[in-house]
């Protein structure tokens, strides 16, 4: 299996050409669903671009519905419905494609996941260039027949573990690493001993979880890789 990574212009595409308008602005994707000559797709964009981007999705014929549904932070989700485009139906319908899916769009371009067989999509790439679309392969990788869903589950088991405070909440654990002992990381720091061997505790612990979960994921790759 290839694991691909395409930039693409897509002349039929409402959030290539919003894009457009809107230069610098990276609109990333969530989600996307095609159903039924349609596509349901979450878009996540910084907060002071996301009225533009509505609007200009509004105005685009091609779009059914277009709207922010969630504020966090510096950003806004936007929910949108739109016809699908030549490359969704020809990826979706495409008997050697296992996996695809839009991570972004920017300055004009949309970048896709696209994980295929090993042979390639030689007349996929020819229907895109012969119908006015621009594709150049950014990146390409072999893997093996892995089930992606698993993939994906120990991934943001993996990421969970790495968001946890524990990592994070000591600026001790340089000087506990580079000390060679709690009485020298002591002396270095102005904290205790005690509290010093709780926070190694604490970052080991996670450590351990990390280590665990990266072991897990390597395991499924080798076995998928043997079968």
């Amino acid at each position: 299996m290839l694991l691909e990574v395409w930039r693409v212009y897509q002349p039929d595409c409402p959030v290539v050409a919003a894009s457009e308008s809107l230069p610098g602005v990276r609109l990333s994707a969530l989600s996307s669903r095609l159903c039924n000559g349609r596509v349901y797709g979450f878009l996540y964009v910084g907060r002071g671009a996301s009225s533009r981007l509505v609007e200009l999705l509004r105005r685009d014929a091609r779009v059914a519905e277009a709207g922010v549904i969630a504020r966090k932070g510096r950003g806004a989700v936007i929910s949108m419905v739109m016809r699908s485009t030549l490359l969704m139906d020809t990826l979706s319908s495409s008997t050697r494609v296992f996996y695809f899916a839009p991570v972004f769009a920017l300055d004009g371009y949309e970048y896709f996941v696209v994980a295929h067989v090993r042979k390639g999509l030689p007349e996929v790439k020819s229907l895109l260039k012969e119908t006015g679309h621009e594709l150049k392969v950014l990146q390409s990788s072999e893997l093996p027949e892995l089930p992606l869903g698993r993939a994906v589950l120990e991934i943001t088991r993996l990421y969970r573990l790495l968001s946890e405070r524990e990592l994070c909440r000591s600026s001790s654990l340089e000087v506990l690493i580079a000390s060679r002992s709690l009485s020298e990381a002591s002396s270095a720091t102005g904290k205790s001993k005690s509290q010093l061997s709780r926070e190694r505790r604490r970052a080991l612990s996670s450590y351990a979880k990390i280590l665990k979960s990266l072991s897990s994921l390597y395991k499924d790759f080798c076995e998928a890789s043997e079968a």
